[in-house]
């Protein structure tokens, strides 16, 4: 029951993280952005 809750909740900080870390850190972000999103 928990899942249903904590899964798309860890998937969009995860998502959102993903992006400002790329956005800040990283001057090739679309390569990394794919990497990190594909497991």
């Amino acid at each position: 029951m928990l899942n249903h809750i904590t899964g798309p909740i860890s998937k969009v900080i995860s998502f959102s993280i993903t992006i400002i870390y790329d956005a800040i850190a990283s001057p090739y972000p679309v390569p990394t952005f794919f990497l990190t999103t594909n497991p």
